[in-house]
Order: structure tokens, then sequence, then C-alpha cells
């Protein structure tokens, strides 16, 4: 069937790293309506909304607690539950940009230079917080995930997981060791 309009030119050229403003707006108004339904708060959805909006993503969900105790402006019941809930609600965001990246691959249909089982060279660090992964290491294409457009590298060649990184990031980064 043929396209009346080429879809690729509403989809960014390069991955998407992060949500967009209309999606985090959104998310919100879900993540309050939740709370509303569990019982965690009796306030309104715009109230609440804006509580969620101003706590750190890097916060687990008892610092989450304390945020919204402190600097909240609606009245919360703070039980374990809701701490539990407060600790997984980033993964709301995770979710739409797991999918806008599936849309994003849809659109642009990536493919991997680099196949299964290579040795590769790491040129410039791929994650200053891992040893494995810094300049001049050598590591190993454990998995390649078409949907997502990512590797799998580990610097044990046996190893079925490893670290998740996007296709351009580890063929920008690394060469092809013998």
């Amino acid at each position: 069937m043929d396209k009346l309009f080429d879809d690729t030119l509403f989809i960014q050229k390069e991955r998407p790293t992060k949500i967009t403003k209309q999606q985090e707006e959104k998310m919100f108004i879900n993540l309050a309506k939740e709370v509303i339904k569990n019982k965690y708060s009796f306030d309104g959805e715009e109230t609440i909304s804006e509580d969620l909006k101003g706590l750190s993503l890097h916060d687990n969900g008892f610092e989450k607690a304390k945020n919204l105790e402190s600097d909240g402006n609606a009245s919360y019941t703070f039980d374990g539950e809701f701490i539990d809930w407060l600790d997984g609600m980033d993964y709301s965001r995770e979710s739409i940009l797991k999918e806008n990246v599936k849309l994003w691959v849809k659109s642009h249909n990536p493919q991997p230079k680099i196949e299964k089982g290579t040795k590769l060279i790491i040129n410039e660090s791929l994650n200053f917080f891992l040893k494995d992964l810094r300049k001049d290491c050598i590591v190993y294409v454990t998995g390649v995930n078409m949907e997502q457009a990512y590797y799998t590298i580990s610097a044990d060649k046996d190893n079925k997981g490893g670290c998740i990184l996007a296709f351009e990031k580890v063929e920008f980064n690394c060469e092809v060791s013998e």
C-alpha cells in the first residue's frame, strides 16, 4: 500500500533520549489519577500532578515521600505501598521512552554494523562508571536487539547479557579488534 506522505518527516532523525513535554504532562496526570485511585491522596489531579513533577527522578521512594511531606501541596497517606509506588513511578517515563525508541527504529530502520560475538576495542569511554567500558578495554558484542537498535556488550565473551548501548554509540566509539 502506498503512503500518502513520508511519515519519517515527523520522527526526529536522532534516537530519542527523553520524552516530549506533552507526553510528560499526560504521564503526570495519569500518575496523579493512580494516586487518587489507590487512595494515597484525595486531593485534585492538578495539585498531585504538580507535586509529582517536583520530585527528583534519582530519589528512591522514601526520599520522594519525604519531599512530598515537606514540599507537597496535597495531603498524602504515607504507607509502605505508597512508598513502593513512588519508588517505581519512574517506570512510566521509561516505558514511554522505550515506545518512542521503538517508533524511531520502525521509522528509520537502523541496521547493526557489528555482529554478535565480535571483539571490540573501546576508543572512547562508553561509561565512566564501569571500568570494563573505558578507553582501551576489550569487549564483545553479546547480543543485538533490532526492536530498539541496541547492542549488549560485555568484557566476558561468554556472557549472555551485558551493558545495553545504542548501535550508534558502540559503532562510533569502538573498532573491531582481531
